[in-house]
């Protein structure tokens, strides 16, 4: 089984051409790869292989069973899991013509945004994990890291590996920094544990880090209050403050306790006076992150129109020849 892939490799029983490494995290490893069977980009999920004992096939497959049942334009889609023999395992994904939110973030110029730059991102990330939570999965891995921005500006929320159905059994995953209390202690994973980390993301994204970053980040989440928004952002000397509701509901999703926090992303959203969107600005998102199609009548066999005109303005030239010389 080879774990040293490399760009122009086939895998998956030679479907798919892997064309660029994106990275890895948790578990998997991800590449850019050519579907040959269709000819268009999927990304590719690999189990890492210091990873492979750990149960990787029973978690890969776990993310897909739970990511399959979501169809939003907000949340990357899953198509299948490959398995073959003598192969990794991997997961085929929509591939997000994009990067993440956390590297953009990172070359803003104070390594930080406006509010006014990101309200419309908060939004669709709202939107999706509204829809994740009516479907009774809590995602349990909320970061910049799993939210990809397209050009267009579309945010597609990513790696549903630690996802879990509301109230199922309790495990820790995640990533610390943006981890509540109760996920930290194990507990059973609620949607104010994703409340809480929307909280973190917003606070990270408008001074540049989540609420606790150094030291012991486990005893702080847990014990410490945060600072609050606009202290931090005033001892790093960042003058545009954001709006005061905002600063409220980012410390009101910090709450350790998670009955004082917002009662859902839907709270956030209304606290805010954000917009939910419509099904037409849905079907205009979702438009928006795919590749252009193809030429639909080249698809069906159908000749395009400039060719059939091209044709029959040959056939009456030749009928107009065959008049004047044999007329």
């Amino acid at each position: 089984m080879n774990e040293n892939r490399s760009r122009g490799e086939l895998v998956g029983n030679r479907r798919f051409r892997l064309e660029e490494r994106l990275g890895e995290g948790g578990f998997g490893e991800v590449w850019r790869a050519t579907d040959t069977l269709v000819s268009g980009d999927v990304a590719l999920k690999f189990v890492r292989a210091d990873k492979a004992g750990e149960g990787a096939g029973a978690a890969l497959w776990k993310e897909a069973n739970q990511s399959r049942k979501l169809t939003h334009p907000g949340i990357a889609r899953i198509y299948d899991v490959c398995e073959f023999a003598d192969e990794a395992g991997f997961i085929v994904m929509e591939f997000v013509d994009g990067e993440p939110l956390s590297v953009k973030r990172a070359k803003q110029p104070h390594g930080n945004f406006a509010w006014e730059e990101i309200e419309a991102l908060v939004v669709q990330l709202c939107d999706a994990l509204e829809y994740a939570h009516g479907k009774g999965v809590v995602h349990r891995d909320i970061k910049p890291a799993n939210m990809m921005v397209t050009g267009a500006g579309v945010l597609k929320l990513t790696d549903f590996g630690l996802a879990a159905p509301h109230d199922s059994e309790g495990a820790r995953g995640g990533s610390p920094p943006y981890m509540s209390p109760q996920q930290l202690r194990g507990m059973r994973p609620t949607m104010p544990d994703d409340v809480y980390s929307v909280g973190a993301v917003i606070y990270e994204l408008l001074c540049g880090k989540p609420p606790f970053y150094r030291g012991d980040i486990d005893h702080q989440i847990r014990h410490q209050m945060p600072e609050p928004l606009a202290e931090r952002m005033a001892d790093l000397e960042m003058k545009e403050q954001p709006p005061p509701a905002v600063a409220a509901i980012v410390m009101a999703c910090l709450a350790k306790e998670p009955d004082r926090r917002p009662a859902g992303v839907a709270a956030i959203r209304e606290w805010l006076n954000l917009p939910q969107r419509t099904a037409e600005e849905m079907a205009e998102a979702e438009a928006a992150s795919r590749p252009e199609p193809m030429n639909e009548g080249v698809l069906a066999g159908k000749k395009p129109a400039f060719i059939v005109v091209g044709s029959i303005l040959g056939l009456l030239v030749l009928l107009a020849v065959g008049y004047f010389l044999f007329g």
